[in-house]
């Protein structure tokens, strides 16, 4: 059974697709993984220090505990904690243990995505990582080495700020000690809702993302094909402050590459043109896997009422509840859109609510997206940290299958 879930790791989480809309660009996680920068906080007020802790020294006794069970893993939206569990299966998967290294010494570790988690550990473990023919017997004999071996089995819980209200306690008694109280339990979240957990915990870290170093090196990976595309864009970081502290985020400095690729070495003036663009790439790579041709129009005033719609959702949506809540209107606005995609471009610019013309709405809008002002204009509800990650998160819903 362990080998089967070495397996579907292998297969899973083996390969890194930075964009859901892009199905064609996908790295091979060993060749293409970018170190973090993790740091110790101070865990009774949760403020930072600055002392950077490496993967294999995350379980090491400190002053706060002397042998940390329960390690939770903060940071903001795309700063790399998924990336960050993904690593450490990775590594038990290729068996690439560094000296030291602590999770050598683990015969299960079971990554499991707090998202999609229907009801308690055993249903999440059974659905993720369990062969879909495995039989009652060989399930009873898996889940009852984990309860006789429980120092033997490292548990990885990702993505605790996705989990509703209601399933939290699932999770909270999990990180109690309630369940399975002699695992070793690495768990990730949001500060939002690591704070709620925080005194359960033994040991505090934080994401901080990429150092300078680590973005040249994601940069001339990424760009690995074109080392003159690479050259470029690492000049022009040096030379903008605040385009480097936005690109020590992975997620921003994935996008940045992305936009630079696609625009051949055409740089963004702005963060919100940088959104634009990106939107913008979204609905062309949509139009061709729909086999549209390029006729010219602007997509974005083409398909504004939907990103609109689109955009509204992903601003309000941050559980995996209210996600639920709001699938049919998803879906309803994805019809719309694939409606609107399968007919010929109007003749005539369609009248909008209000009685705005097509035209007079694109007067409206495409100022406003080369203005500083265009994150709080559309994106009201949505701090400017997190704004990258719900853009990613609205335009993924225009790219689901």
């Amino acid at each position: 059974m362990v080998e089967k879930i070495r397996q579907l790791y292998k297969t899973r989480e083996g390969t890194m697709n930075l964009f859901p809309w892009c199905e064609d660009l996908n790295f091979s996680f060993g060749d293409f993984y970018t170190r973090l920068k993790v740091i110790y906080k101070e865990r009774t007020r949760g403020t930072d220090t600055d002392r950077v802790v490496t993967m294999s020294e995350i379980f090491n006794p400190h002053e706060e505990c002397e042998e940390p069970r329960v390690v939770l893993i903060e940071g903001k939206p795309g700063i790399g904690k998924t990336t960050y569990c993904k690593k450490v299966v990775f590594d038990w998967v290729t068996q690439k243990y560094a000296t030291g290294n602590y999770f050598a010494k683990f015969l299960k570790v079971l990554l499991i995505k707090c998202r999609e988690a229907q009801s308690d550990l055993w249903e999440a473990i059974d659905d993720q990582l369990l062969p879909r023919d495995v039989d009652d017997d060989q399930r009873k004999r898996f889940f009852d080495f984990i309860r006789h071996n429980q120092s033997k089995v490292l548990l990885v819980l990702d993505g605790l700020d996705e989990v509703s209200e209601k399933k939290l306690p699932t999770f909270s008694e999990i990180i109690q000690g309630r369940v399975l109280p002699k695992c070793r339990v690495v768990v990730t979240a949001r500060h939002e809702a690591g704070v709620k957990v925080r005194k359960y915990c033994d040991t505090l870290l934080e994401v901080e993302g990429f150092t300078q170093e680590d973005i040249e090196t994601f940069i001339k990976k990424y760009f690995k094909a074109n080392p003159e595309l690479a050259a470029q864009l690492i000049e022009r970081l040096h030379g903008d402050k605040s385009l480097y502290e936005m690109s020590t985020n992975p997620l921003n400095i994935s996008l940045l590459c992305l936009v630079y690729e696609d625009l051949n070495g055409v740089f963004p003036e702005s963060r919100s043109e940088l959104y634009m663009n990106i939107v913008e790439g979204v609905l062309r790579r949509y139009r061709a896997k729909k086999q549209l041709p390029e006729n010219g129009e602007d997509l974005v005033e083409l398909y504004l009422s939907q990103l609109e719609h689109l955009g509204s959702i992903a601003s309000k949506e941050s559980t995996t509840e209210k996600l639920m809540e709001m699938k049919g209107e998803i879906q309803m606005v994805k019809q719309k859109l694939d409606d609107l995609m399968s007919r010929p471009p109007p003749k005539k610019r369609p009248r909008m609510e209000g009685g705005h013309e097509m035209g007079e709405r694109k007067k409206l809008w495409h100022p406003l997206k080369k203005t500083k002002d265009f994150e709080n204009a559309y994106f009201p509800e949505v701090r400017e940290q997190e704004l990258g990650a719900y853009i990613i998160r609205t335009h993924t819903l225009i790219s689901a299958k």
